[in-house]
This record gives C-alpha cells, structure tokens and sequence, in this order.
C-alpha cells in the first residue's frame, strides 16, 4: 500500500489589485503555537521575498530567465527603471508581533499590465525557506490614470 506525505503547508490566497493604484499587502505571521515569527529587519536582509510572474505551469520549472517573466520582485531588480521586474519592497511594521507588509508605488503598478499571474511568497526563519502563500495575482485595469 502507498503512503504519502504531502510538505506543502503552504496557503493559497488569490489577489486581486488595480494597475496604478499603490499595492500594499499586510502579513501578520505566526508559528504553529500562535507565537508572532520574527524575520528582523525585512527591508535590509532578504527573509521575506515576493514575486509574481506570468506562468502559471507549478509543475514544470522554468530553464531560462525568459520563461520567468518576472512582472515584480522583491529579488529582481531591472537595470533599466523602466523594465521589469518592478520592486516590491518588504517592510518590518511591528517584528516582534510578526507584522510586515510587501508593498509596490502606484507609479510602479501603473507599468503591469491588467492581467492574470502568479505569486508566492517566502519566509526564511532560522535558515529554513518556506513558501507561506501562493495563488493568483489579477491585475484589474484602472479607468482613471493619474
């Protein structure tokens, strides 16, 4: 008889967002016993990473840097300002209390296209990476442009 045993603790969550609108999403992150996980200073080290892309295929890995295309990140960033990926910046609202925010200008959300993507995001704590949220990001288009 087979067994099995799935690692994914991740959680699906769909995202939808306006082009040109500023994107501002607030985490607040716990462990298993409820206790606020704290990830430092996420603006100066790299603990809590974003990134939404246009392909969609979870099963198959992209082989080169133009299957990605990376629309934001808080990894990436483009040599050009106006090239992609944008930055998504990580901000430490309240550490101790597990509270963080992602957030990208309304100046950089106005150059994604309206759209369907995905995202992930990742924690590293302690030096274990998980991927916490995963899911669709729909970019709506917006009627007035500032």
């Amino acid at each position: 008889m087979a067994q099995t045993i799935s690692l994914d603790n991740s959680q699906r969550l769909d995202i939808t967002c306006k082009r040109g609108d500023d994107f501002i999403l607030q985490l607040n992150l716990k462990d298993e016993n409820t206790d606020a996980i704290d990830l430092g200073d996420v603006s100066t080290i790299s603990n809590l990473k974003m990134e939404v892309r246009t392909s969609d295929d979870y099963d198959s890995p992209a082989t080169t840097t133009e299957d990605l295309n990376i629309i934001l990140s808080t990894v990436a960033s483009p040599s050009d300002p106006e090239e992609f990926p944008r930055p998504i910046s990580p901000t430490s609202v309240d550490a101790a209390t597990g509270d963080y925010k992602l957030s990208v200008t309304a100046a950089d959300m106005k150059l994604v296209p309206s759209g369907l993507y995905v995202y992930d995001i990742q924690i590293v704590n302690n030096s274990l990476n998980q991927t916490i949220l995963y899911g669709l990001f729909r970019v709506n288009e917006d009627v007035t442009v500032a």
